[in-house]
């Protein structure tokens, strides 16, 4: 049986983003064995439960973001934060042990996700016949198949997809995808229930996490928009995992109307969940911005200013919006975000801290047609 490897990186967006190649892979050689192999950054994606240890250190199974994924045979993680830990020498002979697993996989063609030394040393010595992948490093020369595509200029979505062409697959469709489990649906319908929220509300969910500080919208700018959007009868359901506790916390300070809280863990199931029934989602530059997308809901993501042309990956239209403020940025020279973040200040670049807030409940009013209607005191959105 022919086998094919998928090397890439380990974040949630990264990972939803491979699903249309993951796809076309089976679609055109159903009788193919794929394999992932992902170098898992964020250890809260890690969980202990299904573990199928191929190495103590360093291998595992991953069972979320593709735990329901029918176009997946096998994959393994390798834990980056814990060969960051490890003494060089250590650390050596784990990366030799990486390349002794892939050589016992008998791997016949290895796609490398990202162009960076270590992906390109492991599919070298893997013994695969063929190698595809960007030749956008010092080492490319270690490809048998050398293509001139890169995330900037063509967007991560169809960077990946652009991987297969020496394979002559052709990508259908950019639609990536999230498998939700039956388990989890029933824990939505719960959910719902407990809040009294019913699919006829006009549901908002808000993820205000994000990687980095400076990708982070304001606290006090979600408190506004939550309120606002709530007291017009919207039910506005504030979602956060356990790194993104802080956030949460620093706008709860400001909140006057409490929202509903999901806090899921390192559950991405029970987001991906929230996010199917919900009319729209708003987040930052974030995972949670491509899970939204991935099942089928309307997301609205407020984005750095020039942080956009690798990740401006989706069509802007009624149903995804990347939010970016065109105003000359005080801090950053032009054309290139620098990412600093304000003195005295802990979330959110100057660009983006330059979105205010009715310009994205303007969009959110848009997105989901939602039109005020004044009833003496009350108000409320209609769809």
């Amino acid at each position: 049986m022919e086998k094919i490897l998928l090397i890439s990186e380990g974040q949630i967006g990264d990972l939803l983003l491979l699903t249309p190649t993951i796809k076309a892979i089976k679609k055109n050689l159903p009788h193919t064995k794929l394999v992932l192999l992902i170098l898992l950054r964020n250890s809260g994606l890690v969980s202990s439960e299904g573990k199928k240890q191929i190495n103590k250190i360093i291998f595992q199974d991953h069972n979320f973001v593709f735990s329901k994924n029918p176009y997946i045979d096998d994959i393994f993680i390798v834990k980056h934060f814990e060969l960051k830990k490890m003494h060089p020498l250590q650390r050596f002979c784990s990366e030799f042990s990486i390349i002794k697993f892939i050589r016992d996989q008998e791997i016949n063609t290895i796609l490398v996700g990202f162009p960076n030394d270590r992906f390109l040393f492991w599919a070298y010595f893997s013994n695969a016949k063929r190698r595809i992948g960007a030749n956008k490093n010092i080492f490319k020369y270690l490809l048998t198949d050398r293509l001139k595509i890169s995330r900037e200029d063509n967007g991560v979505l169809k960077y990946y997809t652009l991987l297969l062409a020496p394979l002559n697959i052709k990508v259908e469709s950019l639609k990536t995808e999230y498998f939700i489990s039956n388990e989890t649906l029933v824990w939505v319908k719960k959910f719902f229930n407990y809040y009294q929220i019913s699919t006829d509300d006009n549901i908002i969910s808000i993820h205000p996490g994000a990687s980095g500080d400076y990708k982070i919208w304001p606290p006090k700018n979600y408190a506004k928009l939550i309120d606002k959007l709530t007291e017009w009868g919207s039910k506005v359901i504030l979602c956060g995992g356990d790194f993104d506790k802080p956030i949460i916390v620093e706008i709860l300070k400001y909140i006057n109307r409490k929202p509903i809280l999901l806090k899921t863990g390192t559950n991405l199931d029970k987001l991906a969940g929230v996010f199917n029934f919900s009319n729209l989602c708003i987040t930052n530059d974030s995972g949670p911005r491509h899970l939204a997308i991935a099942v089928g809901s309307r997301s609205l993501a407020i984005f750095r200013k020039h942080h956009t042309k690798a990740w401006r990956i989706y069509s802007e239209d009624i149903n995804t919006k990347t939010l970016t403020d065109n105003r000359t940025c005080k801090t950053c020279p032009p054309y290139k975000c620098l990412n600093l973040i304000p003195n005295n200040s802990k979330y959110g670049s100057t660009c983006i801290r330059q979105i205010n807030v009715d310009a994205v409940l303007n969009e959110a009013i848009k997105m989901t047609k939602m039109e005020l209607v004044d009833k003496g005191e009350k108000h409320k959105f209609r769809i």
